[in-house]
């Protein structure tokens, strides 16, 4: 073999060498993007789930905050319509005003729930529990 031979020959082995390592250096190019896509993606869930989780508490808070401000308009009713003890001509106008204001309070709500417009009936509660507080006080 003469110099010559050798010298294509080695550098036939270096050509498929140097392929060889191409070749693995874009499969690991690929690879590395496909990895950073599916980081990107958790990234992405992980975000999602903790916006998720944060709606979900503050709808719980909402809805507690909801049922004790209905329990109190019921207490407060339960309240008005035994809060008379003397007669006024006319009847029990208290169990008719506690029964009109439960309605509205009722209505209210379900209006609210319909319309996705929680605030409505947190002012409807609060104007009914200022006039039921007031009325009481009025007739003790």
């Amino acid at each position: 073999m003469s110099l010559s031979d050798q010298y294509n020959k080695v550098q036939i082995q270096q050509q498929a060498n140097s392929n060889k390592l191409n070749s693995a250096s874009n499969n690991l190019k690929t690879q590395q993007n496909a990895i950073n896509n599916m980081l990107n993606q958790q990234q992405t869930l992980n975000e999602s789930y903790n916006d998720s989780k944060i709606i979900l508490q503050v709808n719980y808070y909402k809805y507690i905050g909801f049922i004790l401000i209905s329990i109190l308009l019921v207490l407060l009713l339960v309240k008005l319509s035994g809060v008379n003890n003397r007669q006024i001509g006319g009847g029990n106008n208290f169990q008719k005003e506690a029964i009109f204001l439960f309605i509205i309070m009722i209505l209210t709500s379900l209006f609210s729930k319909f319309n996705d417009q929680n605030y409505i009936y947190v002012i409807v509660s609060i104007i009914l529990i200022l006039y039921i507080y007031a009325k009481i006080k009025l007739y003790q």
